[in-house]
C-alpha cells in the first residue's frame, strides 16, 4: 500500500469545501472506496466500495444527516486554481465525489469549462487541496494500471483508497 498526502486549501478561502472534505475523512467515509474513472485528465474518487453495497447508501445517507455529504455551491476561488494534482469537488452534485487533476485544468473545472457555461464565482468547481507528498503514487495509479476501455475510462483492476486520515500533527518537511 502506498500513500499520499494532500495540504488543504486556507479554510477561510474555501470554508464549505475543506469541512465537507475533513468530515467526511473524520468520519472514515472514503476508507475502502474505488477511483475508478480517469478521464484522461482526472482521477475520480466516486465514493463506492470496490464491491458497492448497501453500506455505501448508509455512509452516504450518514454524512447527508451531517451536513457534510457535499459541498452546497461550487466554492470556486481564483486563488486556487485546477493546477496539476490539486483535489477538486465535482461541483452541483449531491454526493461527495471528488477528483484528482492530472494536468493544469482551469480550463475544463475553473471559470471557463469545455462546455462553454462561463460561470460565476462560486459555481465552478472547487479546488480544495494540493497533494505535497507522494505525487509519484498518483502518476503510478495512471501509469501502472491499465484500462481496458477505448476511452479510457474504467481500469481492469481496482484501484481503492484504503484509508483516508486526518494527520494533525503532520509538519512538511522544510529543506533550507
Amino acid at each position: 500500500t502506498e500513500s499520499f498526502v494532500v495540504k488543504m486549501a486556507d479554510v477561510s478561502l474555501m470554508p464549505m469545501s475543506v469541512s465537507s472534505f475533513l468530515g467526511q475523512v473524520k468520519h472514515g467515509f472514503w476508507n475502502d472506496k474505488k477511483v475508478d474513472i480517469n478521464a484522461g485528465h482526472i482521477l475520480l474518487a466516486s465514493g463506492e466500495s470496490i464491491d458497492a453495497n448497501d453500506k455505501d447508501e448508509a455512509d452516504l445517507a450518514g454524512l447527508t444527516h451531517l451536513g457534510i455529504a457535499s459541498p452546497i455551491f461550487g466554492e470556486y476561488s481564483r486563488l486556487r486554481p485546477h493546477s496539476e494534482l490539486t483535489l477538486g469537488f465535482v461541483a452541483n452534485r449531491p454526493t461527495p465525489h471528488f477528483y484528482i487533476n492530472l494536468q493544469d485544468n482551469e480550463d475544463v473545472h475553473g471559470l471557463h469549462s469545455v462546455q462553454d457555461h462561463h460561470f460565476a464565482d462560486g459555481e465552478a468547481d472547487p479546488s480544495f487541496a494540493d497533494i505535497i507528498v507522494g505525487k509519484d503514487v498518483v502518476r503510478r495509479m495512471v501509469t501502472q494500471v491499465p484500462f481496458f476501455e477505448a476511452d479510457g475510462s474504467r481500469p481492469n483492476k481496482n484501484v481503492k483508497i484504503v484509508r483516508a486520515e486526518i494527520d494533525s500533527d503532520y509538519t512538511p518537511l522544510s529543506l533550507r
